[in-house]
Parts: C-alpha cells; sequence; structure tokens
C-alpha cells in the first residue's frame, strides 16, 4: 500500500513518470475500494489546492466520463468515419485525471476530418505533429497524439500537460514540440503546463508554448495573442517569459495579466503578486518592474510605455465571469462585449463611443448588460442574431 499512496502523492504533484502513471490506472481499476481510497486523496489534496474553487464532486465528474465515453463508443461502433475529433481536458480538480487514464486503452477518439472554416465557433488545439482537435467543453478524457500515445488530459474547460512525457527520451532531445490552443469569442478556456503554471485564456485569444519544457531549454516561453491570466511555478533557473508582438513579460514564479489583442490600441501587464520585467522586443522602450498592483500599459501609436498604479484584482475580473467599465469609453467597452458575448456591435449613435462609464457587470446574457448600459446612459438598442444595433434616444 505504500507504493501506490507514493505514487498517487507523485502524480498529484505532476512528477510521475509514464510507467507510475500506468501503474497507477492498473491499481485503481482493480478493485473498487481502491477506487474509493484513490478518489478520497483527490479530495484531500483538492481541499487544500490554491486553484479549488468551491467543491468538486469527483464522483459527478467520474459519471460524466463514463457517460461521454459510452456515447463515443457507440457512435464509434453505428460509423467508422467521424466529422471531427473530439478531444479531452481537465478541470481544477485533478481527480478525474486518473479516472479517465484507467479507461485510456478502452477508448480512443476517431480520427476528424475538418477545416479550419469550421473552426471560428470552436476552441482547438493544434499539436506539435499537425493534428486539430476540437475542445469540447462538456467533454472529459485523455488527448492523445497520431501514435496514440498520451499528451495530455481534459476535464470539461482545463487542459493539463503536466506529468505526460512520452517517454524517457524525450527530455534529451533537441526538438521542442509547439502546442496551440485558440479561444473563439464568447469562451475561455483553462491550461496547466507541463511545468504546473495555470493560465485562463479569455475569449478572442491564442497560446503556443512547448507541451514540455525540457531541461535543454534555457527559458519557459510563450507566444500569446489576446489576453491571459497566469499563476506561474517558481523556477529560478528557468524564466517563465510571455511574449506578444509589442511587449515581452519574464518571471520567476508570481501571478499577472497581459492583454495584447492585436486590433486594441495597447497593450497591457498588470502584476497581481511577484515581481515581472516588461520590455519590447524592438528595444522600443526601457525594460520596467513592475511590483503588486502596477500596470504596464504600451500605447502603440505614441510608442510609449506607462507604469500606472492599480487594483489588480479589478483589473481579472474577467476570469470571474464579470466585465469591469472602470472609466472606460463605450468604444472600448464594444471590444470587450464583443468577444465577451461572441457578438457584433453596430453604433448609430457616434456620441456615445466618447461616453466614459463605471462599474462591473456579472451576466451571461448580453441584454442585461446593455439593460444596465442604457440605464446609466440613455440609448436605444436592439438584439437580433448576435447583432447589436444602438441608436440615439427617442
Amino acid at each position: 500500500m505504500n507504493n501506490e499512496r507514493e505514487l498517487i502523492r507523485k502524480y498529484l504533484k505532476g512528477i510521475a513518470s509514464q510507467d507510475e502513471m500506468r501503474s497507477l490506472n492498473e491499481w485503481v481499476a482493480e478493485s473498487e475500494d481502491n477506487r474509493l481510497i484513490f478518489k478520497e486523496a483527490v479530495a484531500k489534496w483538492n481541499a487544500t489546492s490554491e486553484v479549488n474553487e468551491g467543491e468538486y464532486d469527483s464522483e459527478q465528474a467520474y459519471q460524466r466520463f463514463l457517460e461521454s465515453t459510452r456515447k463515443k463508443s457507440a457512435k464509434s461502433s453505428e460509423n467508422s468515419t467521424v466529422l471531427r475529433r473530439i478531444s479531452p481536458v481537465f478541470r481544477y480538480a485533478i481527480s478525474a485525471a486518473a479516472v479517465v487514464l484507467v479507461l485510456l486503452y478502452l477508448f480512443s477518439p476517431a480520427k476528424q476530418f475538418f477545416n479550419d472554416s469550421d473552426l471560428t465557433d470552436e476552441i482547438v488545439i493544434r499539436m506539435s505533429d499537425g493534428s486539430m482537435h476540437i475542445l469540447d467543453q462538456n467533454y472529459e478524457g485523455p488527448i492523445l497524439n497520431e501514435s496514440g500515445k498520451l499528451e495530455c488530459i481534459q476535464t470539461a474547460d482545463l487542459l493539463t500537460f503536466n506529468g505526460f512525457e512520452d517517454d524517457v527520451n524525450f527530455n534529451s532531445g533537441s526538438e521542442t514540440r509547439i502546442s496551440e490552443i485558440t479561444v473563439p469569442f464568447g469562451k475561455t478556456f483553462k491550461v496547466v503546463l507541463s511545468d504546473s503554471s495555470r493560465i485562463i485564456m479569455n475569449a478572442g485569444s491564442s497560446l503556443r508554448f512547448p507541451q514540455q519544457f525540457t531541461s535543454y531549454l534555457d527559458t519557459r516561453t510563450v507566444i500569446l495573442e489576446g489576453e491571459a491570466f497566469f499563476e506561474v511555478t517558481k523556477d529560478a533557473n528557468k524564466p517563465f517569459i510571455v511574449e506578444t508582438r509589442d511587449m515581452h513579460v519574464q518571471v520567476l514564479g508570481t501571478s499577472f495579466n497581459v492583454s495584447a489583442y492585436a486590433e486594441d490600441e495597447f497593450v497591457k501587464t498588470v502584476l497581481v503578486e511577484g515581481l515581472v520585467r516588461v520590455s519590447n522586443p524592438q528595444n522600443i522602450f526601457e525594460e520596467q518592474d513592475l511590483v503588486p498592483n502596477q500596470m504596464a500599459i504600451f500605447h502603440r501609436a505614441q510608442e510609449v510605455v506607462d507604469v500606472v498604479e492599480v487594483n489588480s484584482a479589478k483589473q481579472i475580473l474577467w476570469t470571474r465571469n464579470k466585465v469591469l467599465f472602470n472609466d472606460r469609453t463605450f468604444a472600448e467597452i464594444s471590444k470587450i462585449l464583443e468577444r465577451r458575448y461572441n457578438v457584433s456591435i453596430v453604433n448609430n449613435y457616434e456620441a456615445l463611443d466618447e461616453v466614459k462609464f463605471n462599474g462591473e457587470v456579472e451576466s451571461d446574457s448580453i441584454d442585461e448588460v446593455f439593460k444596465t448600459l442604457s440605464m446609466a446612459e440613455n440609448f436605444e438598442y436592439r438584439i437580433e442574431n448576435g447583432l447589436v444595433i444602438l441608436s440615439e434616444p427617442k
């Protein structure tokens, strides 16, 4: 039993080898008692985890996975050609992963064929081998590469890469395998990298990252377009770097937010905890060190950077499904709302663009958001098939 406890401990810390994970899977599958012991260990781990948001029902997650497996297995038996390869991911609680892995050898997603034009409303990951997987947020299970090897685990809206090295030769190679996740408007998504760093991606964003931060890499570098919140695992010997077109952010271990949408006038980095250093790849501005509750704002048109004091907690409200207005003009707010709710906004009331709004909104309904805005500033609006049309008050 001591050996199994050690396997569980190493798994939860993300340091289990592939062989150790297989041994754990086999042990969990041996009996109901083993499965309950494993679930209890995971529940205790989640109870003390900083990333646990509320209670997590591991049995419910397990049943959801079994149900999704049965449905997909039945569909595969009816038709060997599947339109899309449905992929898997991980939630904050790690418990579902090991249960999922028990069934890894019983279920492998069917191959899919689709065009990029089909994916505008889907969360998609492109693996290093060129395969693309749709990340269905209702799905839980393993993601396999073209060779049938385990790459990562999906549970609902979280994808986890830590602890899934293919083999012992991987870390000694010279090839860096890069994956890219794209999140469309109207959705958010979470990723746990191989070093256990955690990322929440905002709507309309993409992230490129190594599937494993191997020993021969001097840094842990990811490339972001859009917006994401980072909780970086400390590693003094291997700095974590977020690269955007106009700003690079270097950290050793910290929490921060980067917003770098291509269509925005600004690139912003907000520090929540720790220390970061921001720079420009073209050396347009000097390096700046940020302390918590500071924000670096790079003005693209003027090519200058300002560092201002902010309430960092308010700057990351989007990670809690809230929209912050905070002295923003309606023109700025429109871009945020288009991404958040996957709508197009047509403003026929031009004077409204310069009106500033303050406050925050928490709603899944774009209609409720515009009701709130129209009470603060009088204007007319109507919503038709994802199009929000604004006009002067009558």
